[in-house]
């Protein structure tokens, strides 16, 4: 992981994401929250942080912590670094999500109004 800290040693809120990620791709969900959460710590408001934090409480069966988290991240304001990538729809193209879609798919009902209402798609 490369760091962001004062030393550089320190991982980044996006490089704990990403770890936690592929922590959850490799089934290990609980060091998947924990890196994540750091991550949450880093960055409290950082819409990726917080759609991948509500992927992992969809594979907790959490589905009401999923729906708020992805309703913040949806909130977050459009000046945050990352939060292109969530109204692109969690990395456009890139294949990143693909991956999670069953995760979400239970909690789109839900997310399909305001991904169409704010032309995240």
């Amino acid at each position: 992981m490369t760091g962001s800290g004062s030393s550089g040693s320190e991982p980044s809120a996006m490089d704990l994401l990403h770890a936690g990620l592929a922590k959850a791709r490799a089934g290990d969900i609980a060091s998947a929250g924990t890196l994540i959460d750091r991550g949450l710590a880093l960055e409290p408001r950082n819409p990726s942080i917080l759609a991948g934090r509500a992927i992992i409480y969809r594979v907790e069966g959490r589905m009401r912590d999923a729906v708020l988290a992805c309703e913040e991240a949806i909130r977050r304001p459009r000046r945050c670094a990352s939060s292109g990538q969530v109204r692109k729809g969690l990395y456009g193209g890139s294949g990143q999500r693909t991956p999670y879609a069953e995760w979400l798919e239970p909690v789109m009902p839900v997310l399909r109004p305001w991904i169409d209402k704010l032309d995240y798609s």
